[in-house]
């Protein structure tokens, strides 16, 4: 790491504008994984590649404080934003570990996935508003010991420089950003970051650290940074993707252009646009080139349908809105192929920490819409509005492309220069008819539809493959399983390594007649672009009364691994032995017994006692029927 100069507060560099040439970054379609385990994104990978997302971006992977194993997402999902130091955390952290980090990158760059993550340096825990959580000191004692942290402003305030980037931001103190410790600190966490194979960063609460332009309160904290960052990055091969949130405006007499020195930013007026105008049905508001909230380049930017802040924030307001706005407000932006765009995954209702949520991000509109955007790549936008639909035309090396959005979807009727013929709308597979001018056809309800002129298709896309239902819980009884292939000329299907059994278009099997089993299930298709594949193991066992399942246990506490469940109660305690089928470990309890935890062991371990136990979980209450979550247990070494 290059070392910075001794601590003091830039408050010497002059403001005024911008003297530096901007600096431009590649466009990405990332998929925040909200809340999701390491080990939950990596199991995903395939899928989120196959829906056409160039990048995912994790939650902060800082030691986070409070941990708390089990708890729900909306009780603990803050706290992940209250790290404890500048560092990735090794353990007692609700996502994963460094090893689990280097992992996913591994495998994000075999499929070429840009793995980003999240940063917190605005602020650490804080014991009050203005002053630090005693665990900060044990990860950061320079920073704790010195006090690092800014005293007497006040809370912050879009309307006093000052109180903007000096200001406490809720209940966190706002770290001396100026100080070259604090500076030092961040670097470190950035290289470490790199180390592990990080493509980027997303800076959280960045309009709340000073640039080198705020005058009295100014600093070269983003400099030297994210100068750092990049220099280091560039000597590992990597082109880093870097952006900031900017929350609506940049505050009173700032502008945006000075944190676009270093990065890109979020623009939130622009997405908030997008999101009412499909809540008001207005999407001529939105059928321009130029939607953008700031004086900015377009390839600048990042836009979303929803963010984090605005489904987790008391007040912001879209935790009510469907599922399919935002769907559509996130298409609209995606189509344009020239900025950045986020898809939120949204979690459960009741979903505890590390989980991937409601799967939305996995549907067909999404894929389409994604898929549009590679195809066209970086071609010129064209839009229209007629009536209460929007289009955006585009061409891509000989092929033309239409992306059309109504509200709620159902019967259209656009002016089009298509040759006459029929095209096929890329999320449902039906037939749209272009007939003198005019294109017809009949949008599912979330309103998005894809169409590429006849014969050429999608130049770059390859069969898309989805599978119906998830491979992902134990099944009690045989299943149906719907498969369903778009732009394929051949597709097929075998079952446990048997001979492949042709089909097109859908096909419907089933499986899990022996039970308990594990079947697998591998699908592939091809067309002329190459052959899209996907792998699916369904996991079979039998309802059992007076027996506790654990399903999903993270394969690293099973893999050379002898695993027990201590169960007690009613004056009895023991060690049990289960049985595995996949990362499933299912066990038998007697009447009296209450509680179990889960223990692992060497693989040639011959003496199962608490002496030779290497990692545990946190204590369960036994509950007749209940399946529980493997990776939620709260695993621990002992």
């Amino acid at each position: 790491m290059p070392e910075l100069s001794e601590d003091s507060a830039s408050s010497s560099l002059p403001s005024g504008g911008v003297t530096a040439e901007p600096t431009h970054f590649h466009n990405e379609t990332i998929l925040h994984c909200w809340n999701w385990s390491l080990d939950e994104i990596s199991r995903n990978l395939e899928t989120i590649k196959e829906q056409g997302f160039t990048a995912v971006q994790t939650s902060p992977m800082q030691p986070q404080k409070d941990y708390c194993p089990n708890g729900n997402w909306q009780n603990e999902w803050w706290k992940l934003y209250q790290p404890l130091g500048f560092s990735i955390a090794e353990r007692d952290h609700s996502l994963g570990s460094k090893d689990d980090l280097i992992e996913l990158s591994n495998k994000a760059d075999e499929l070429g996935i840009k793995l980003i993550v999240d940063v917190v340096s605005n602020h650490l825990a804080g014991g009050g508003s203005e002053s630090f959580n005693g665990a900060v000191r044990h990860y950061e004692p320079e920073i704790y010991d010195a006090n690092l942290l800014h005293k007497g402003v006040g809370s912050v305030d879009d309307h006093d420089v000052k109180r903007l980037v000096k200001g406490y931001l809720g209940g966190y103190p706002d770290l001396q950003t100026e100080s070259k410790t604090v500076q030092n600190a961040v670097i470190d966490l950035l290289e470490e970051y790199i180390d592990c194979g990080v493509d980027g960063f997303r800076f959280d609460a960045a309009k709340h650290i000073e640039t080198s332009h705020d005058g009295e309160c100014a600093s070269d904290y983003w400099d030297n940074v994210i100068g750092s960052a990049k220099e280091y990055a560039e000597v590992k091969g990597k082109d880093l993707f870097v952006y900031g949130e900017i929350l609506n405006t940049p505050g009173d007499g700032r502008d945006v252009a000075w944190y676009l020195e270093n990065m890109n930013i979020t623009d939130t007026v622009a997405s908030w646009n997008l999101l009412n105008a499909v809540t008001g049905n207005d999407l001529e508001n939105v059928a321009k080139d130029d939607i953008f909230g700031y004086e900015i380049d377009k390839d600048e930017a990042v836009l979303w349908g929803e963010s984090h802040d605005t489904f987790a924030n008391e007040g912001w307001g879209t935790r009510d809105a469907k599922q399919s706005d935002v769907d559509l407000a996130y298409a609209m932006a995606t189509s344009r192929g020239d900025v950045s765009t986020l898809y939120f995954a949204r979690p459960k209702d009741n979903g505890k920490m590390g989980e991937s949520g409601t799967g939305a991000y996995k549907e067909k509109p999404v894929a389409a819409i994604n898929g549009f955007r590679l195809a066209m790549g970086d071609s010129s936008n064209s839009f229209s509005v007629d009536g209460d639909i929007m289009v955006n035309e585009r061409e891509n090396g000989g092929t033309k492309g239409l992306a059309i959005f109504k509200k709620d979807g159902g019967s259209f009727s656009i002016a089009t220069d298509l040759p006459n013929g029929n095209y096929v709308d890329e999320v449902t597979g039906s037939s749209f008819a272009a007939l003198n001018g005019t294109l017809t056809g009949e949008m599912d309800q979330s309103g998005i539809a894809v169409v590429y002129a006849e014969g050429s298709g999608a130049s770059t896309a390859l069969p898309t493959i989805s599978v119906s239902p998830s491979d992902s819980p134990i099944y009690d009884q045989p299943i149906e399983v719907t498969i369903d292939v778009r732009n394929a000329d051949a597709s097929s299907y075998s079952i446990d390594g048997g001979t492949p059994v042709s089909f097109d278009g859908t096909a419907v099997v089933s499986i899990g007649n022996g039970l308990p089993s594990e079947t697998s299930l591998v699908v592939e298709a091809t067309n002329g672009n190459g052959t899209s594949k996907k792998e699916m193991h369904y996991r079979f066992a039998e309802k059992t009364k007076m027996r506790i399942r654990v399903d999903d246990i993270p394969s690293e506490y099973i893999e050379g691994r002898e695993l027990r469940a201590w169960v007690w109660g009613d004056g009895k305690e023991r060690f049990v032995e289960g049985e595995f089928v996949g990362n499933s470990f299912s066990f038998a309890y007697e009447e009296g017994d209450r509680n179990f935890l889960l223990a692992t062991f060497k693989d040639d371990e011959t003496e199962f006692s608490w002496n030779t136990c290497l990692e545990q979980t946190s204590d369960q209450t036994i509950e007749e029927g209940k399946v529980y979550d493997g990776a939620s247990l709260g695993w621990r070494k002992v």
